[in-house]
C-alpha cells in the first residue's frame, strides 16, 4: 500500500507506512520494521525531506546490521547513494 500512493498521495503513503511501523513494532517483527523505516525514507527522500529521509534509513540501517538482514543494508546503500 505504501508504494501504490507514493506518487500520487505521500501524505496517505507516509500513514500506511507508520501503521506498518506500529504494528511491527507490537508485534516485534524486526523484518516489518525495517521494511517501514526503509519505506518511510523512500517517501521523505520524494518529498525532498532529506534529513528526515536520512532518520529514517539510519534507524533502518541500525536494525537490519544487528539483524544481519544483509539484502535491505545493500538497498538502503543504494538508497543512501541517491540522497
Amino acid at each position: 500500500m505504501v508504494n501504490l500512493y507514493l506518487s500520487t498521495n505521500p501524505k496517505k503513503s507516509e500513514e500506511y507506512a507508520n501503521q506498518l511501523l506500529a504494528i511491527a513494532k507490537i508485534s516485534g517483527d524486526k523484518k516489518a520494521e525495517v521494511d517501514a523505516l526503509y519505506n518511510l525514507g523512500i517517501i521523505f527522500n520524494s518529498l525532498n525531506d532529506y534529513d528526515q529521509a536520512l532518520d529514517y534509513y539510519q534507524k533502518s540501517l541500525e536494525i537490519s546490521k544487528k539483524m544481519n538482514f544483509y539484502k535491505e543494508m545493500l538497498m538502503l546503500v543504494i538508497s543512501w547513494n541517491n540522497l
